[in-house]
């Protein structure tokens, strides 16, 4: 019987060592991770005279030439430190935009501007890098996708996405002057419309700089004379807004950008 309570509180005290044990490991391995944790560099994106209010457009074309707002686009490894999710870039400008990489990078890829400001990243290490491009003389806002592909032996490539967005505005101390379209004249909506002949108008801004800019056809208002004839669509691509034409007959379209308008005339044709 001595013998057996002997060793109740042999088992015991193993026991109650082995639990100690755990949570000592788990500790340790919890304050390596902290400690091990990438730092947050946001401080050093403060101000640096480039940024401006959203809207009113900023910079010279030096510098990043972005408008410093939101927050990190980051997918993986890879962190994009400026231009910010949701921040600004000047229309026509040459800009210079700052990654990061955490981990090494096998591939990936920024897309800042689709087809014109793309970066291929390949066997890259840690550290901060730059590229450079031009920004279209467009306004409106584009896409950003950052993507990693990360490889295993013997199995198909895993893709880590992230998306976010960014405004090209016009350069500072430039005013909307006059809006023009495309086609000129009056514009041939056809009735019924299709996905494939669907009708349109083209959208540009002539700016107080004599500099006539292709602008997002989302950015604007529209109304319509008579709207049993026709309508917006609710679909734009780039600086096409699409109309869907309800009838025949003649009525005419008011675009309307900040504070300047133009009336164009509309005409229904049944097809």
């Amino acid at each position: 019987m001595k013998n057996n309570k002997t060793l109740y509180i042999v088992i015991t005290i193993v026991l109650l060592l082995i639990v100690a044990s755990v949570i000592a490991y788990k500790q340790s391995h919890k304050e390596d991770a902290l400690n091990n944790q990438p730092e947050d560099t946001n401080t050093s994106l403060a101000d640096d005279g480039n940024s401006s209010d959203a809207g009113t457009g900023s910079g010279t074309g030096s510098g990043t030439g972005a408008i410093s707002n939101s927050a990190y686009i980051h997918a993986g490894s890879i962190r994009l430190l400026s231009p910010l999710d949701n921040g600004g870039l000047v229309a026509g400008a040459k800009i210079t935009a700052e990654y990061e990489l955490t981990a090494p990078v096998t591939y990936g890829t920024i897309s800042l501007i689709p087809n014109t400001c793309t970066k291929v990243i390949e066997n890259g290490i840690p550290g901060k890098y730059t590229f450079t491009c031009d920004v279209p003389v467009y306004i409106g806002r584009e896409p950003v996708l950052i993507q990693e592909m990360k490889y295993k032996k013997d199995t198909a490539p895993k893709a880590t996405n992230d998306f976010g967005s960014i405004r090209i505005i016009a350069p500072a101390n430039v005013t909307p002057k006059s809006i023009v379209h495309y086609p000129e004249g009056k514009v041939l909506i056809p009735y019924p419309g299709t996905s494939d002949t669907r009708g349109y108008v083209e959208l540009r801004v002539l700016y107080s700089d004599n500099v006539l800019r292709k602008v997002s056809a989302a950015e604007f208002k529209y109304s319509f004379g008579d709207p049993t004839i026709a309508a917006m669509s609710n679909f734009f691509q780039d600086s096409f807004a699409y109309i869907n034409g309800k009838k025949e007959g003649t009525t005419n379209i008011t675009a309307t950008y900040g504070a300047i308008s133009t009336t164009i005339p509309i005409q229904v044709i049944k097809r």
